[in-house]
């Protein structure tokens, strides 16, 4: 690239003070070769203009728009500049296709402070302090003009390095917020979800981004966050989406079928700014603990889904999963996670944000004196508040559940405020027995005979209705509209939650070692939300499998995440039923009523039947591209298949790994009898094992979990290893 490769309007002065206004990261010329294929167009690298346009919320966020025309966030303090011991002006005598790969110690990164007051200073005149370019072996000096035509191209390239990466968060976590995250579905929202236009259409904006530095600025304007505070938040937000959106750099190296016979050889430079970035941003997530910003808590939620990337030699060979069993080789796979360290500090100091927002208005309300008595938040912040807190909550129930943790915050903490106090009866109005697949008769009380201490956790999800009036699409079918479509999974979102709950509930009672009446009663709990999901939305969700290649692309994203979400609950519902009931915990009629019928085993067949499906739907045929990939809104390091989109990698490497652990049960010669539940012959089960290989083959284009458990998996049904 040079510089007449560059648009002649970034010479303009409004479009360069632009640029200066976005930019949040300095990169150096391997930066921009090595990441050009991933982050930037398709189509030739015209300089793209930032809309300096206020998001509507009043935050100070504007959004680019792509060559399509699609728009994407950015931030005008930006992501924290990035200096490299190379510079871009060696770009002038290298092309970009044939730059030469770097040594570690050639990406050291320095994190250096955003400069204060950018927007005032004009981007033509303002000269930048460089370091001496060390390119291959030598020194080269540069100029200081800002219109040298390396400066321009090094410009440029950040740019569009940096709008790559946006767009990566962008499609992946906001995208997926757009259905898990909304008033329709927040259990604390009190007013009615008014930007439906904005959230669920085709081109959707980084609203949580927005709406959380919007909720920054009136606590900075009350005096409630310092301005050392703020600068070290915007920081420290940078550096986690980076780290988060760069796991996507796995992507460039092939197509996800030829990972089966050769594992990537991810460049140096993808795999080191992998490293780096996670590194970077765990410590300064880790120095601003103190920080009582929200974007530093959004920013811990973030990172609490970004996994660590593994060293090249690390998981792949290692000659101690030869010496163990299939199941517990797969287990280290899958435990070697890091853990939710800063979900839980996220989720601690929402906690106090909360309690401080109720002694103001404990304060306000009676009229009397007090050091908050002016802290009164708009209609607005406090609607942002509430999404942020439910957005904590989410995931810190799921990764309790899925790591056998202990919730952060318990139910009476988490409950729905109300002015006056909380009714304790149920209103619910099933009063069915439980009744998942014909096991009738085992229990003898159903959910509305059970009285929970929160609102939340108890039949809150399980109504018609929601607090605010909504009606919840329960019953929709495919086909129909987009809009109901979208509603039905949003509704379903925090049922997937509830589930959740109810088997972290059912862990603490494992390891409390309970009586058997109260292990019961939290068994009939869970599954009551399984039976409430197989009479509602999951006929949807089966809708949607059978006409996966017809859905709009964001209903199959939705959909296919949701589900593997939900069929991971039951997965470690069947395991710690099956536990309870081996080590005499549970009552026993009842235990010899699921043994005799192989409750746990019938389960797991059903939601490895379902995960497979899941599977299949994102899989290449014949080397023709998805209805998925032709749609224009997804970067192109996503739009491969549904999958991509996910953005808690782990939930559905566990969800495919689950499903073929115990698909593989049914390929591989047993030693010891075969199971009762035995509906699958040798050539279904197979296929279907295959099916949930090639999907974490596919996820390995970003996880080295996925990779590992697929290789795994891969080589046991290829060798045939008898199943101990």
């Amino acid at each position: 690239m040079d510089a007449g490769n560059v648009d002649s309007n970034i010479l303009s002065p409004s479009a360069a003070k632009d640029a200066t206004q976005q930019d949040w990261m300095d990169v150096h010329p391997s930066l921009g070769a090595g990441f050009n294929n991933i982050f930037g167009s398709h189509q030739r690298d015209d300089f793209v203009c930032i809309d300096t346009q206020n998001y509507q919320y009043g935050s100070e966020v504007s959004f680019a728009m792509d060559p399509q025309g699609q728009s994407f966030g950015s931030s005008d303090s930006g992501l924290p500049p990035m200096v490299g011991q190379e510079y871009f002006a060696a770009m002038q005598s290298s092309p970009m296709d044939t730059f030469q790969e770097l040594s570690p110690l050639d990406l050291q990164l320095t994190n250096l402070d955003l400069l204060a007051d950018e927007a005032e200073q004009d981007s033509t005149t303002r000269q930048r302090r460089r370091s001496p370019i060390r390119y291959l072996g030598g020194l080269i000096n540069t100029s200081e003009s800002p219109l040298n035509s390396g400066n321009l191209a090094e410009a440029h390239n950040r740019h569009d390095i940096k709008k790559g990466l946006l767009k990566i968060y962008h499609d992946s976590l906001e995208g997926a917020l757009s259905c898990w995250l909304t008033e329709r579905n927040c259990p604390y929202a009190s007013s009615a979800f008014a930007d439906k236009s904005d959230v669920w259409s085709s081109n959707w904006s980084n609203r949580m981004m927005a709406r959380i530095r919007a909720l920054d600025k009136t606590y900075s304007n009350m005096g409630l966050i310092s301005k050392s505070n703020q600068k070290q938040a915007s920081r420290v937000l940078g550096l986690v989406t980076m780290a988060f959106a760069v796991q996507w750099a796995q992507t460039a190296y092939g197509k996800h079928d030829n990972l089966s016979t050769q594992l990537p050889e991810h460049g140096v430079f993808g795999r080191n700014m992998q490293q780096t970035l996670w590194h970077e941003a765990n410590l300064a997530l880790g120095q601003a603990s103190g920080n009582p910003s929200f974007e530093v808590i959004f920013a811990g939620i973030i990172f609490s889904l970004t996994q660590r990337p593994r060293e090249s030699t690390e998981g792949l060979s290692d000659s101690e999963t030869h010496q163990c069993s299939i199941s517990t080789s797969l287990r280290k796979i899958l435990d070697d996670d890091s853990g939710p360290i800063f979900l839980d500090v996220a989720v601690r100091k929402l906690h106090d944000h909360r309690r401080r927002l109720k002694d103001a208005k404990c304060s306000n309300s009676n009229k009397s004196p007090a050091r908050d008595a002016s802290f009164v938040l708009a209609e607005q912040d406090k609607e942002t508040f509430e999404l942020t807190f439910w957005l904590a909550i989410m995931f810190d129930t799921i990764s309790a559940a899925m790591n056998r943790r202990s919730f952060a915050l318990d139910d009476r903490e988490t409950r729905i405020e109300e002015d006056g106090p909380r009714s304790r009866v149920s209103q619910h109005d099933d009063t069915r027995i439980c009744d998942l697949d014909a096991f009738t008769g085992f229990y003898n009380m159903t959910g509305s005979d059970l009285i929970e201490e929160s609102q939340i956790w108890g039949d809150y999800f399980l109504r018609q209705r929601s607090r605010i009036g909504e009606s919840r699409k329960q019953t929709v079918r495919w086909p129909c509209s987009y809009e109901d479509a979208a509603a039905c999974l949003a509704d379903a979102a925090p049922v997937k939650v509830l589930v959740f709950r109810r088997l972290g509930h059912l862990q603490d009672l494992f390891y409390q070692r309970a009586p058997a009446e109260e292990i019961e009663t939290a068994i009939t709990a869970t599954l009551e939300v399984c039976n409430h999901w197989k009479s509602t939305y999951g006929l949807f969700i089966a809708d949607c499998i059978a006409h996966h290649e017809y859905l709009p692309a964001r209903i199959q994203s939705w959909y296919i995440l949701l589900a593997s979400h939900w069929h991971l609950a039951i997965f470690l519902l069947a395991d710690l039923v099956e536990k309870l009931d081996d080590l005499n915990m549970s009552l026993p009629a009842n235990r010899t009523a699921r043994q005799t019928t192989e409750f746990a085993a019938l389960l797991r067949v059903h939601s490895a039947s379902t995960v497979s499906d899941l599977g299949r739907c994102c899989q290449f045929r014949n080397n023709e591209d998805l209805s998925f990939s032709q749609s224009p809104f997804f970067h192109h390091a996503v739009n491969k298949a549904a999958l991509l989109t996910e953005p808690w990698t782990v939930v559905l490497v566990r969800s495919f790994a689950y499903a073929g652990e115990h698909l593989l049960k049914f390929v591989l010669p047993r030693r010891g009898p075969a199971p009762m539940v035995d509906i699958y012959n040798m050539v279904e089960a197979r296929k279907r094992l295959n099916d949930c290989i090639q999907a974490l083959w596919l996820l390995g284009r970003k996880s080295d979990m996925a990779l590992c458990a697929a290789k795994l998996l891969q080589e046991a049904a290829d060798q045939g290893v008898a199943w101990s």
